[in-house]
């Protein structure tokens, strides 16, 4: 295990030696420099990376933890995290909202329903109040009732 100081940042783990070409006008100089190889911990500006490297980068399982306490424990590949998992993540965080907006719509249309069968018994009872007016008036007029009592029978 080995302490560096790797891109910005501090690194404790395992390390492979890289050869590196450095130019300066015409001269190439050939330096060796060690790289995250390997299990180890990677600590950037409070983001800390505990896992698998692979020539420099964060590859291979591992769990990133944010300064806020969130963390992300998955697969990473070139120092990202996997592309398809994050996908189905966002594939489902986009199909629960759907859901949720669906379910939002249903509730609605329950209400409409609720509302359209209180306004149809209501007018089915006012029908059926009429009928019975009818009713009593054809009786009344049948039974040879006079203008009078047929007036009075329609407040009945």
């Amino acid at each position: 295990m080995v302490f560096l100081d790797y891109k910005g940042g501090a690194y404790h783990g395992s390390v492979k030696t890289v050869k590196k070409k450095q130019r300066k006008g015409s001269q190439a100089k050939v330096r060796k420099q060690l790289i995250p190889h390997g299990r180890g911990t990677y600590i950037f500006k409070g983001i800390r990376y505990e896992g698998m490297f692979k020539d420099g980068f964060e590859s291979g399982f591992g769990t990133i933890y944010w300064p806020d306490g969130n963390s992300y424990e998955g697969y990473f590949v070139n120092g990202r995290p996997n592309a398809e998992l994050l996908q189905a993540f966002h594939e489902n965080t986009r199909l629960k909202s759907e859901a949720l907006r669906h379910e939002a719509l249903i509730m609605n249309y329950k209400d409409d329903i609720t509302i359209e069968k209180e306004t149809s018994m209501a007018l089915a009872l006012a029908l059926d109040r009429c009928q019975e007016k009818l009713d009593r008036v054809y009786d009344l007029g049948v039974s040879g009732a006079t203008e009078a009592q047929l007036y009075q029978a329609r407040f009945l």
